[in-house]
């Protein structure tokens, strides 16, 4: 039972050695065909290079849709459509403003803040947190050479 068990394995390794052999050499074809003879590196360089950035509902998004269709119809495809989608888009609100109190008085040193994009406004109140102040090093260092 054992010498069946180990000479029916033989031949299904064997079987199997042989057509992961025709599948490598069959995707290596498919591969060289690509490479010499397509078009996908010239396409996404257009497409980086000439449309440039495409986030959602920006005028590049509606370039690059655009310049799809039109790569696609000169492929060959037969149907190819534009289909209608609701896209998030954000738009910044006013002015990104911040104030903070030392010790309980109101002290006006201007912060670089920003909102995060899709970000919910803080409302007429505002936030209120504790805040850390990183010094700059050279400028540590301007000081204490002083």
């Amino acid at each position: 039972m054992q010498k069946l068990f180990f000479i029916v394995s033989f031949f299904i390794a064997a079987f199997q050695v042989k057509g992961q052999n025709a599948d490598s050499v069959f995707i290596k074809k498919i591969a060289d065909e690509i490479l010499t003879n397509g078009k996908a590196y010239d396409n996404l360089r257009d497409l980086t290079k000439k449309i440039g950035g495409r986030l959602a509902g920006s005028p590049g998004m509606v370039k690059a849709e655009q310049w799809g269709m039109i790569v696609m119809k000169e492929s060959g495809a037969e149907n190819a459509w534009m289909q209608q989608c609701m896209v998030p888009h954000w738009v910044r609100g006013g002015e990104d403003q911040a104030s903070f109190n030392v010790q309980g008085k109101k002290a006006y040193e201007k912060l670089d803040v920003v909102a995060l994009g899709n970000s919910i406004g803080t409302g007429k109140n505002g936030v209120t947190a504790e805040v850390i102040k990183l010094i700059h090093l050279m400028s540590w260092k301007k000081e204490r050479m002083k």
